[in-house]
């Protein structure tokens, strides 16, 4: 495999993940979790952690001051 190659290879792979992390930006581990997600295993292993996982919440839980 020549570097070209690999460096056509890794660009590719960044670039899917970046998507993936856009995608996941309104899921519970937002952007930078997919994102981190896709280059540790692949972007299609990222894309099936977005899609099995719940929205972030809309109200987030509030403590309560004693």
């Amino acid at each position: 495999m020549t570097p070209l190659a690999i460096i056509a290879i890794t660009a590719v792979n960044i670039l899917l993940s970046i998507v993936v992390g856009y995608a996941g930006r309104k899921r519970k581990f937002g952007f930078w979790g997919y994102f981190f997600a896709s280059i540790a295993f692949t972007p299609l292993l990222g894309i099936l952690f977005v899609l099995a996982s719940d929205a972030r919440s809309e109200h987030p839980i509030k403590s309560n001051p004693s």
